[in-house]
């Protein structure tokens, strides 16, 4: 899944906060953006992976973008476009 380039520059700028999750239950989960952005990532099991991220300014951010990519097979990422 993209992320519009525009809302990654306008999160940067920290107008926007961002909340992003890829899960998969078999697979990779990856979250991909601009600037080296701290990302938690954790398996679950064997297999199962979720990352997280969520932006340092969310709380005082005007507009949220809440994102979520899911699969059961296969890689789930989120990438600035």
């Amino acid at each position: 899944m993209a992320l519009p380039t525009e809302t990654a520059r306008a999160a940067a700028r920290g107008e926007v906060g961002l909340s992003l999750e890829a899960t998969t239950a078999w697979g990779s989960a990856r979250i991909e953006l601009p600037d080296g952005v701290a990302i938690s990532q954790t398996t679950r099991a064997v297999g199962h992976q979720r990352a997280v991220y969520q932006s340092p300014h969310l709380e005082q951010a005007a507009r949220t973008v809440w994102v979520r990519a899911s699969t059961r097979q296969g890689s789930a990422v989120i990438e600035a476009d």
